[in-house]
């Protein structure tokens, strides 16, 4: 049942699409530039790390998706809501359940694991962009980008953009297939097995903060989730 105290956000929108159309013209601009200067002045590029390339399209991702958040939990306030009235709906809480939770992560890290291992034939030394980080960058993306994701990311799609939906009247499966591709996008237009991956989580992901509004079990497992997935790599071990 939709919750008719909470206020409609008219720019829905801006947050489904901006987001994505941002961090990929971003993307798109940070390695074109890198390959055409590659290309046109090969010397020069060689002293360029490629770690450094993936590193500044990281920095994108963060600022972007700090802003949105911003605008977000601004926007919340303007309204006399907290962050918690996403994270946690009182209106919508129900006891915490260990199995869909339990389920949930298991479930999108499993997800995460056999893709890892699957894209080195696809893609070959996948992990030679994380090799090479300066101690800060290593700290920036084991820490930093972890809790950024886990944070941001759900509290911006699962957290608003669904509920928005719901608001809007849209079924349950109709709101997390949007939600989905709308979240699938920001991950990057070019890869289409990273697109689909990512849609899979958040279909998981979506569907079970739909059944259980609480956002704390996804945010600790999509944390987990990126904290050894950006570990295995940073550190070497892939």
């Amino acid at each position: 049942m939709n919750d008719v105290s909470f206020p409609h956000d008219r720019r829905l929108w801006f947050y489904i699409v901006l987001p994505a159309v941002i961090l990929n013209i971003g993307s798109l601009i940070i390695y074109g530039g890198y390959y055409a200067l590659k290309y046109m002045q090969p010397d020069t590029v060689a002293k360029i790390p490629q770690t450094s390339v993936s590193l500044a399209t990281y920095l994108l991702i963060f600022v972007t998706e700090w802003l949105f958040a911003l605008l977000l939990i601004a926007w919340l306030r303007r309204n006399r809501l907290t962050i918690r009235s996403l994270i946690l709906p009182e209106n919508r809480r129900k006891p915490f359940r260990w199995g869909p939770a339990l389920l949930m992560g298991i479930s999108i890290n499993l997800l995460f694991l056999v893709y890892f291992l699957i894209a080195p034939m696809l893609y070959g030394d996948y992990g030679a962009s994380y090799r090479g980080l300066p101690i800060w960058g290593q700290a920036f993306q084991l820490i930093l980008l972890p809790l950024t994701a886990a944070f941001c990311e759900e509290l911006i799609w699962r957290g608003h953009i669904l509920t928005q939906f719901e608001l809007r009247g849209y079924s349950a499966w109709k709101a997390i297939l949007l939600m989905s591709l709308s979240f699938a996008f920001i991950h990057g237009i070019f890869l289409v097995d990273k697109l689909v991956v990512t849609f899979i989580f958040g279909v998981i992901t979506g569907w079970y903060y739909w059944k259980e509004r609480n956002l704390i079990p996804i945010m600790v497992a999509h944390f987990i989730l990126d904290l050894w997935g950006f570990g295995i790599f940073v550190l070497g071990f892939a």
